[in-house]
């Protein structure tokens, strides 16, 4: 097995060189932070391939993905079975594949329960810092000098922005899980670490894997002429960062 990583600022020189070994027999790809474009780029250059921890429909490829609506499907109905009605949502700044479908889950289970994440309860942040973050300090500071109310549940879109969530609420004030409830997703190792332990959602990477090593055994082997797509389904890991809530919403006439 080979490790090779590509500089997106010579991305074609490097898929070249990839290609171009003659050690290579074929390539699984971590495609988490691609496009079309790219990919369509690499499945020209390299005829067996298997993309990992993304999916686009339209392209004839192979692909192993999260079932991230699943997952965020998943979080949301925990939040609303809790209680929680006053929910947020914490973004990435970076925009790729899977936040956007862990958004439309989430929003579905919402809906399921006749509620909505609202615009003022929505905030965005850096996707890979686990400390706490300015930004989000004061995005919440503002809301809160605007009269904003804290929701009482936060879904993030990874658990990255769950933890530095966390950390920065605390820096405000705020108790987690006894003012506001936290659900991550991608249950990192560093989730059990953080104090109270993340409620998140759990992706089977190793599930993952093994499907993407059989698909590319497949297409090396000329069993695999039909290109497949794969989904692999989550699960909730309940821990302390989300309670149910003993909130009461009250209504001004």
């Amino acid at each position: 097995m080979i490790f090779s990583s590509v500089d997106m600022g010579a991305f074609e020189r490097d898929i070249r060189t990839i290609a171009d070994d003659s050690r290579t027999s074929g390539i699984i790809l971590l495609g988490t932070n691609l496009d079309p474009q790219h990919i369509t780029y690499i499945a020209n250059h390299i005829q067996d391939l298997v993309v990992l921890d993304t999916c686009f429909d339209t392209l004839p490829v192979h692909f192993v993905e999260i079932n991230n609506i699943m997952g965020a499907y998943q979080a949301g109905m925990h939040l609303c079975q809790s209680g929680h009605q006053q929910i947020g949502y914490i973004s990435s700044n970076v925009r790729i594949n899977n936040f956007n479908e862990r958004n439309r889950g989430f929003n579905a289970a919402l809906r399921e329960h006749g509620l909505q994440v609202a615009d003022q309860h929505c905030f965005s942040v850096a996707p890979t810092i686990l400390s706490s973050q300015e930004s989000l300090r004061k995005q919440l500071e503002q809301f809160l000098g605007r009269g904003g109310q804290m929701p009482t549940a936060f879904f993030c879109e990874c658990d990255y922005i769950a933890i530095s969530a966390m950390k920065t609420l605390a820096e405000l004030g705020f108790k987690v899980p006894e003012e506001v409830s936290i659900v991550g997703f991608d249950n990192i190792s560093e989730s059990v670490v953080v104090s109270p332990e993340l409620t998140t959602i759990h992706v089977e990477k190793e599930r993952m894997a093994q499907l993407a090593v059989d698909l590319l055994i497949g297409s090396i082997e000329g069993r695999q002429d039909v290109k497949t797509k794969i989904k692999v389904d989550t699960r909730l890991v309940e821990r302390n960062s989300a309670v149910k809530t003993t909130a009461v919403n009250t209504l001004a006439l």
